[in-house]
């Protein structure tokens, strides 16, 4: 006996939904990348995958136009981060020397986001543009 087109597209969703939590009780592995130099993080950021951790030197300056790529890693973002211990409270100019800066080249910013999500910076400064303008652009409707 076969079930109705509803039963079957019901009981599809429900090993769907299995499925989705068990991903989420088993959550891959983490893999650390620490790349030195500007190109060494763009070909990091453009490789990474789902709970993969960038981590970038405490006081490396990392000159260049970082564009993240469009793509959505749902429960398990790509974290970018520094390789020093960040105090418990709100960090201030002091602390600039635990992180790393990106810094941009041109008066397009140091950061570059279109159609993405799935990303998360701690502990990560960012440089104004030479003209003072803002650190980071999308383009416009973004």
């Amino acid at each position: 006996m076969s079930n109705s087109p509803e039963v079957e597209d019901f009981l599809r969703r429900v090993v769907l939904m299995g499925v989705e939590a068990k991903a989420l009780q088993n959550p891959p592995p983490v893999v650390v990348v620490r790349p030195t130099t500007f190109v060494a993080l763009q070909a990091a950021v453009n490789a990474a995958q789902p709970g993969e951790t960038i981590v970038l030197g405490a006081g490396l300056r990392y000159a260049g136009r970082l564009t993240l790529p469009g793509r959505e890693f749902g429960f398990a973002p790509v974290l970018i981060t520094t390789d020093a211990a960040l105090p418990e409270r709100r960090v201030t100019e002091a602390d600039a020397a635990l992180m790393p800066t990106l810094a941009p080249v041109s008066n397009e910013g140091a950061l570059w986001i279109k159609n993405t999500s799935g990303w998360t910076f701690r502990g990560v400064r960012f440089e104004s543009t030479p003209n003072g303008a803002g650190a980071s652009s999308s383009p416009s409707g973004a």
